[in-house]
């Protein structure tokens, strides 16, 4: 059995696990777990260009706020994701709502693979 994260959603094998079940928005990636704040401080770092939540606009994902506010097409999220695996000390900052949503997500994941 194989889990991957695609679009707004998780998949395992041939079951899925919609994200925006664990956020208030109508649709979700897996970034919109973060809250926002930890999350714009994390593209901010990782960038070297500053951004925060008064730059958004919208209720949708995260990642397209940032590429509107950026003007661009397709926002790199990669990169965050990298900073943040190599720079540990960011996660004493990731709150405990956000391991909530995880811990959630990881519940419902191993839900699919019973």
């Amino acid at each position: 059995m194989f889990w991957w994260v695609g679009l707004r959603k998780i998949y395992v094998g041939s079951l899925t696990c919609k994200l925006k079940k664990f956020v208030s928005k109508s649709q979700a990636d897996i970034e919109d777990l973060f809250d926002p704040k930890f999350y714009l401080k994390l593209v901010s770092l990782s960038f070297n260009k500053g951004i925060l939540i008064k730059d958004l606009k919208g209720d949708d994902q995260i990642l397209k706020q940032i590429e509107r506010y950026w003007k661009v097409e397709r926002f790199n999220h990669y990169k965050s994701a990298a900073y943040l695996l190599t720079h540990p000390e960011l996660q004493d900052e990731i709150s405990e709502d956000t391991k909530k949503r995880f811990k959630h997500l990881f519940i419902e994941i191993n839900k699919l693979l019973v």
